[in-house]
């Protein structure tokens, strides 16, 4: 074997099982730094994965980064109306921000795309209650 062909190998070797988990790791929850690296890997070769986005998005508002998280939401919307996860998400982060008026919004769009799932009506509620209308609150 060449010294080339070693060092194609070697390079092979390294970084062919770091590639393989990028999917993973931008899907796992354990790790926000990971998540968030491995995220934008994925971005960076597809600007179009809107499911990346919201996974990136998900770990910088943990991180408690929401504008960086709300942009992410918003590019996942962007890319898909319909990614429901975005607005739920996005939802969250406005109202960590004390913009309840936007989450509200927010979960009021993912219900319309998903009326059967509750959760999107307890952060609703949970939003409602931010602006203390607890009677809406109480409702969701």
């Amino acid at each position: 074997m060449s010294r080339a062909q070693r060092v194609c190998l070697a390079f092979v070797m390294v970084t062919a099982p770091a590639l393989a988990d990028t999917p993973q790791d931008c899907g796992q929850d354990t790790n926000d730094e990971l998540r968030i690296s491995a995220c934008s890997d994925i971005i960076r070769q597809d600007k179009k994965a809107a499911w990346a986005h919201v996974n990136r998005g998900i770990a910088y508002s943990i991180s408690g980064d929401q504008d960086r998280a709300i942009a992410d939401f918003t590019t996942a919307i962007g890319i898909n109306p319909r990614e429901v996860e975005a607005y739920n998400s996005r939802g969250i982060a406005y109202r960590r921000n004390g913009n309840c008026d936007l989450a509200i919004a927010d979960y009021d769009k993912a219900i319309e795309i998903r009326p059967g799932d509750p959760a999107y009506y307890t952060n609703r509620g949970v939003a409602y209650s931010c602006e203390l209308d607890y009677r809406r609150a109480i409702a969701d």
